[in-house]
């Protein structure tokens, strides 16, 4: 009798065993299978879409962060961002003082700018990006080319809101995108930039997470609704999509999968030339046109390179 309890123990044993080998290779098999699963986002209840000029009264009331302790108790942090900015914006019109878009046809063209705002362009490296904006746009101003600078980043670190949700109720595995997107328009087409806009790029606490494909929909539907027949697109980037929340509960391939089907589409676009600018950071594959400088100080002139060859393009 003994033996046959034995005996039945280590069946059952054995096959928990096997039971848990299986679920386990199961598990894995669905996060690394290639194309098995659709983009799905969690909740867009906390999304937003910004004005820069209402940034600075809102900021501390779209995300969790401040009451956890992420936001900047430093104001001189940002006045400091804006100078130093500032300060490369006039070596930069000094040196640039000669067009270096004099030889470029804009004629009927359409531009848009998107800026990855993620917290690795903190510091000196985004300084230089906000300060080559500023003077493209000047440039690109006195030639009446229409053209709009948009930024996108999260809404809060680490999920923010809508993380916040997905805990408060019954945690179901695989909830897709699970981060609240922030996306920034500093300056819409037929407007001149203002400086107030310009200087709220530099506030440090917009600089979070990315979620690049639901970036670049976002950017290309406001760039197909002009009427102008040569369209480019241009992000400004230094690395692939990331937001810890979505990865952690999530494919771990889930928002570069996301990335690479919707640069993909813009690259089979005929309306739109896809440009890209990788700062220190190499993704040739991703884009019609494609420049990378891992120096600061030659971002202007790249991204003069940038729209030359996305209007031959055309």
């Amino acid at each position: 009798m003994a033996d046959f309890l034995i005996i039945v123990v280590l069946t059952l044993f054995g096959a928990l065993c096997v039971y848990m080998i299986i679920r386990f290779l199961l598990h894995k098999l669905y996060y690394y299978w290639p194309n098995n699963k659709p983009y799905k986002i969690f909740t867009t209840e906390f999304d937003q879409i910004n004005y820069a000029v209402e940034i600075p009264q809102i900021i501390t009331d779209i995300s969790p962060d401040y009451e956890n302790g992420y936001c900047s108790e430093d104001s001189t942090v940002w006045a400091d961002n804006i100078a130093a900015s500032q300060s490369i914006f006039e070596k930069l019109s000094v040196k640039y003082v000669d067009d270096i878009l004099d030889d470029i046809n804009f004629s009927d063209t359409a531009i848009v700018f998107l800026l990855d705002q993620s917290g690795s362009m903190k510091g000196d490296k985004f300084e230089h990006i906000a300060a080559s904006i500023k003077l493209m746009s000047e440039k690109l101003g006195q030639k009446n080319i229409a053209y709009e600078i948009l930024g996108f980043s999260t809404a809060g670190w680490l999920g923010g809101f809508a993380l916040k949700k997905w805990r408060s109720q019954f945690k179901f595995k695989r909830p897709g995108r699970l981060c609240a997107l922030h996306h920034i328009i500093y300056n819409e087409f037929d407007m001149p930039m203002k400086q107030e806009a310009w200087e709220v790029m530099l506030n440090p606490d917009i600089l979070r997470e990315n979620i690049d494909g639901e970036a670049l929909l976002w950017a290309r539907t406001r760039l197909q609704n002009r009427s102008e027949s040569k369209k480019i697109l241009v992000t400004i980037s230094d690395g692939a999509p990331v937001d810890d929340a979505t990865l952690t509960y999530n494919d771990p391939n889930i928002l570069w999968d996301h990335y690479q089907l919707t640069a993909e589409q813009l690259r089979l676009d005929d309306d739109i030339v896809f440009a890209g600018l990788g700062i220190e950071y190499e993704d040739n594959q991703s884009y019609d046109i494609y420049e990378h400088v891992d120096d600061f100080e030659g971002i202007f002139p790249a991204l003069a390179i940038l729209l030359k060859a996305s209007i031959n393009a055309h």
